[in-house]
């Protein structure tokens, strides 16, 4: 399945814009951090969550929004941004790239960050095109 076909199958839900909805503020004056699938990055993206209205493109938590979002065949870890994180080493690592569907060197810097990150192209690989493709 290619990157095209997956997003023909997105539940239209997943294809709304993110809409912050339509109140002026919360009691306490503060957005609420939800995350929403956006589908020309193929990626869930935090967005701020007036907190009331908007639409059902809207999910508590990124891996809900993967859950329900996600590009089918390749796992949610895989769908994950590249983060370095805050240390400042320079790890040689991959990253799977869900816009092109590919394993993609980037520098770690050797804590925190994503998931998305692998040793080796062919760990990155095997872990997130294990069909194959």
């Amino acid at each position: 399945m290619t990157l095209g076909e997956s997003r023909k199958i997105l539940p239209t839900l997943c294809q709304l814009m993110p809409d912050k909805g339509h109140c002026s503020s919360r009691e306490d004056g503060v957005p609420v951090r939800r995350y929403y699938y956006d589908p020309a990055a193929a990626r869930c993206l935090p967005f701020n969550y007036s907190g009331c209205g908007g639409n059902k493109n809207r999910f508590n938590n990124r891996k809900k929004c993967l859950a329900v979002c996600g590009i089918p065949g390749i796992p949610p870890i895989c769908q994950l941004p590249r983060k370095k994180g805050p240390c400042n080493q320079e790890l040689p690592r991959f990253y799977f790239n869900t816009a092109t569907r590919t394993c993609e060197l980037f520098s770690y810097g050797g804590c925190e960050g994503f998931l998305n990150r692998f040793q080796t192209e062919e760990e990155c690989l095997k872990t997130c095109l294990s069909d194959g493709t």
